[in-house]
């Protein structure tokens, strides 16, 4: 029998344990980047949830302080604020936008209304509280003092 004096390759056994580490890893890696993109669009959703309270409520403010009153009809899932001339509708998909007012308060020179915005859906809710003002008026003082 002839002898083999350089033997260098892989064993089978060598073979299928370098191909098991390597399904193992590409599966920690594989699962990794799943969750991380999971993670993405949570927070990506979170930051729109966010934007449109912020949108809403400069809209309210500028209403507000132009118009001196704003009026919100909620609808199923929307929002509608009408002021004046002007009317908005929000809404944002697979979420429901709530917004309620509270009566308007003289303070230090200013009128001031507190209002609320909730934004839920997905699992997750998102409320803003803010406080839409407008400087108080010497007419708007006397007319109501007659």
């Amino acid at each position: 029998m002839k002898q083999w004096k350089n033997q260098s390759g892989l064993t089978l056994i060598e073979l299928l344990g370098a191909l098991t580490l390597t399904f193992i890893v590409g599966i920690g890696i594989f699962s990794t980047l799943t969750h991380s993109l999971d993670l993405f669009d949570r927070e990506s959703t979170r930051i729109d949830v966010r934007g449109q309270a912020n949108i809403i409520a400069n809209q309210l403010t500028t209403f507000y302080q132009e118009n001196n009153d704003f009026r919100i009809e909620n609808h199923e899932g929307s929002v509608t604020i009408t002021s004046g001339l002007e009317e908005r509708t929000f809404s944002l998909i697979n979420h429901q936008i709530e917004v309620s007012a509270k009566a308007d308060e003289v303070q230090n020179g200013f009128v001031r209304r507190a209002v609320e915005i909730t934004i839920s859906g997905e699992g997750e809710s998102f409320t803003l509280n803010t406080m839409v003002s407008r400087l108080w008026e010497e007419s708007n003082e006397t007319s109501e003092t007659d």
